[in-house]
């Protein structure tokens, strides 16, 4: 497979192809319908500097959609706990997915706080559930399920 890298020299654009196929790269779709520009449908970076800045952009906006959408689910008034047994799954959905894809491209300093922050979230969110009594009833769901 060729691959082709553009490069500008002095006014002068000089077209290179490289072999990349021994690198790591993270591939990810730039932003649409920006005026004056060229159509990219997706880039693929292999700067370790740029990867560690793209991913950390990525994840802090989902990490703040995510604490947005926590606040107002347990700011709720729900009686049930289906808000806050929501709260739980995403949490922990949340946790999954960096660990899983990006915890080879964050600083241990950010998954760290990160971490503490969810951690805190998630016993605030059970001790919630346990203050309602819908605590209880998850732990005998899942033992049934599990025999």
């Amino acid at each position: 497979m060729e691959l082709w890298i553009v490069k500008k020299k002095l006014n002068s654009t000089k077209i290179q192809e490289i072999s990349l196929d021994k690198t790591v790269g993270v591939d990810f779709t730039p932003k649409k319908n920006l005026k004056d520009a060229i159509s990219v449908h997706e880039m693929v970076l292999y700067d370790p500097l740029m990867i560690e800045v793209v991913i950390l952009k990525k994840v802090r906006k989902k990490y703040d959609h995510l604490l947005k959408l926590l606040s107002s689910l347990l700011n709720s008034d729900d009686d049930t706990g289906t808000a806050l047994r929501e709260a739980l799954n995403l949490i922990e959905k949340f946790r999954q997915e960096i660990v899983t894809k990006y915890v080879y491209y964050l600083k241990e300093k950010e998954l760290e706080e990160m971490g503490k922050h969810l951690a805190y979230l998630q016993k605030d969110t059970k001790m919630r559930l346990l203050g309602i009594g819908q605590y209880q009833n998850i732990f005998e769901q899942t033992n049934h399920r599990a025999r």
